[in-house]
């Protein structure tokens, strides 16, 4: 049953409209008047002489008078009247009232003697008390830390709105408890009387956290108790840790795995917690021969040159090169050793060709390389195989894919087509936007004029490659299937798109690194359609980006490659900006090396954008491959400035939301062929 009490409120009504809610209507002597000098109703000032008495007339009650310096003698309510004795010679009084206001200083009309009585008539506004019932009951308002607290008040769970309970109380004592994992419970009581209640509760920590770090090493997993994911790699800060002993275990390859148990202190501080590792490895520095992998233990590790560490034990280390045998090693690995070893080249696998063309003395390109002029017998060509080229002046091209095998004659015999060849075309668009075509036997590029800036294309021949080799396991997957593809004719852009061609079609520069001739950055695959698409309403041509197949082709050089590991060279340093010769920022394009197609950057400075939606290779040969017809992510190629060698191979792939954006991640043209 709610308790009710009553709240007593005094409301003023004025009685007329004057600004000032006390006033003197009348002041006067009352001639016959004996109050002040009658036996019983007289009074004494402070001198002794008998008070004058001032009769004063209202119907409300709870005035106060002050006389100034000669005072009050004493004040009386009377029915209707309030008598005040005041000393004679008095001049002014002042009267108060809590509702009514305040009279100052209302100085006497007429000379104040003593033992006389004056009348004096009050005009007042009106008090009146209206007395209004109270329920008994007020608002509790409880801030609570943390927000997600369990509360209960007199054994009823009440839940916070965002850490704040809101909420009517009987008056009285009510009994409360908060509690939260990790956090110490808190009890008590609170009262609730006529005002609100306020209340802030933080509850006490009752949890700790760790700071886990590892030596010699950091870069160890960790796992939690009985966890069997690791909650983070070192140095790193745990969750919330309930209060008590936990198990942490630490692992990294090349190091003994370790546990330590360790006693967390549940008062909200960082605790730290320092693992040493025990190492289980020894270092090997192996040179590697040029061209080839090297393999441990039957897995691919780099090329060059390698230093890494293998477990204790026996390995197999060997250099493998395609149409090579190779010289597998049997090596013992103690830990704490460091053994340096120059690998065996491969020996190499070869057979012949016999090739003649109508007429003779076509050039002879064998994958990428001359050899002479036709006919000719060209001895010790590895087995597998090879993109053989003819050319001749004034004659098409002829291109062929021809197979060697072990210790065999393979014989080929050509006709050759001639052809007219226009050294230069120029053709100019509805947009009034040239395109200057320089076509030679060895060269074939455009020169694309959209406003103020010019585009360089580079002609990609149509011929096939092999897709999908391993360089290094760490680095690709090998899900990933070897397998052949055959593309048409195309053109890729001569280098990446750069900051100045992307601000001048899409009117602003997103890049972290701001430089008119270094690629543009930070651009969504979102971002590159709208860009091309605005391209593309400048030159009215359909610029699109490289599919996957065809950017490793061009990446590999084509039917001109050399099979390198890089685009251009197996010495990275010749053809890419990455983080052990920049490390800071891009560089302006074509200042490496290009490729065997005249292409520049496609190993390093930014990677590209594809095409393609990614999904794993399979082993089935295809021709014109665009890619799943829908997915999760895009894929990208090349490397990076800030990158690692491996991920700047011309087979490194890698992939990305489309709306990702990265200051090492831009994009690079491609174009249909335009004849």
């Amino acid at each position: 049953m709610k308790r009710s009490s009553f709240i007593i409120l005094t409301i003023l009504i004025f009685a007329n409209s004057f600004a000032q809610s006390i006033s003197i209507s009348s002041f006067k002597l009352l001639e016959t008047d004996l109050t002040a000098n009658t036996a019983g109703t007289i009074e004494k000032d402070q001198n002794g002489e008998t008070a004058a008495l001032i009769k004063v007339v209202t119907t409300q009650t709870g005035f106060t008078f002050d006389g100034g310096a000669l005072g009050i003698v004493k004040t009386k309510q009377t029915p209707g009247e309030v008598w005040v004795y005041i000393p004679k010679g008095s001049k002014k009084i002042s009267i108060k009232h809590p509702q009514l206001g305040v009279l100052r200083d209302y100085y006497f009309p007429i000379a104040i003697e003593a033992a006389r009585t004056y009348e004096m008539v009050l005009v007042t506004g009106e008090v009146k008390t209206i007395i209004k019932q109270d329920l008994g009951a007020q608002y509790l308002v409880m801030t609570i830390e943390p927000a997600n607290a369990l509360v209960h008040i007199d054994d009823k769970e009440i839940a916070p709105n965002n850490g704040v309970i809101s909420k009517l109380f009987d008056y009285g004592k009510h009994t409360y408890t908060i509690s939260a994992p990790l956090y110490h419970t808190e009890a008590g009581v609170f009262e609730i009387s006529s005002n609100k209640c306020e209340m802030n509760i933080k509850l006490k920590p009752n949890y700790g956290i760790v700071a886990i770090s590892t030596t010699p090493e950091e870069g160890a997993s960790v796992f939690l108790d009985n966890d069997i994911e690791p909650i983070g790699i070192t140095p790193m800060n745990t969750r919330k840790l309930s209060q008590g002993e936990h198990s942490f275990k630490v692992q990294k390859n090349g190091y003994l795995s370790q546990v330590e148990k360790y006693n967390v202190i549940g008062d909200g501080s960082i605790q730290q917690l320092s693992i040493s590792m025990k190492q289980n490895f020894g270092i090997l520095k192996a040179a590697i021969p040029n061209g080839c992998v090297l393999y441990v233990d039957d897995e691919a590790k780099d090329v060059s040159e390698w230093n890494g560490r293998l477990g204790e034990g026996v390995h197999i280390i060997e250099a493998r090169c395609p149409s090579h045998r190779s010289n597998p090693m049997r090596i013992e690995m103690k830990v704490g050793q460091t053994l340096s070893m120059d690998l065996p080249e491969p020996m190499p696998i070869t057979g012949s060709l016999n090739i003649n063309s109508e007429p003779i003395n076509a050039k002879i390109i064998i994958d990428g390389k001359e050899y002479g002029k036709t006919p000719m017998i060209i001895n010790n060509l590895l087995v597998g195989e090879h993109d053989v080229e003819l050319q001749l002046g004034g004659y098409n091209k002829i291109k062929r894919t021809i197979t060697i095998e072990e210790g065999e004659m393979t014989n080929n015999y050509l006709n050759m087509t001639r052809e007219e060849v226009p050294s230069s075309i120029v053709k100019t668009d509805a947009l009034n936007n040239s395109i200057e075509i320089k076509s030679s036997n060895s060269e074939n590029t455009i020169t694309i004029k959209a406003g103020t800036q010019s585009i360089n294309m580079v002609f990609v021949e149509e011929g096939s490659f092999r897709m999908g080799k391993i360089v290094k396991q760490n680095f690709n997957d090998d899900r990933e299937k070897e397998h052949k593809v055959s593309l048409s004719s195309f053109y890729i852009g001569e280098t990446e798109v750069t900051q100045e061609l992307w601000e001048y079609v899409m009117g602003y520069n997103p890049s972290e690194f701001k430089s008119k001739n270094s690629p543009v950055e930070k651009v969504s695959w979102d971002e590159c359609q709208l860009f091309i698409k605005k391209l593309n309403q400048l030159t009215n041509l359909k610029f699109r980006l490289p599919t996957e197949a065809e950017w490793e082709y061009a990446a590999q050089g084509g039917n001109r490659s050399m099979g390198y590991v890089f685009s251009g060279s197996n010495n990275i340093n010749e053809v890419a900006w990455f983080v052990s010769t920049t490390g800071r920022s891009t560089c302006d394009v074509k200042r490496k090396k290009p490729n065997e197609l005249g292409v520049y950057d496609m190993s390093g400075n930014v990677q590209e954008w594809c095409q393609d939606w990614f999904e794993h290779y399979s082993a089935k040969s295809v021709k014109n491959p665009k890619g799943p017809k829908e997915g999760v992510l895009r894929v990208f190629r090349g490397g990076g400035w800030n990158l690692l060698s491996d991920f700047c191979t011309v087979v490194n792939r890698e992939y990305a939301r489309p709306d990702t954006k990265r200051d090492n991640l831009g994009l690079r043209l491609a174009l249909d062929n335009v004849k």
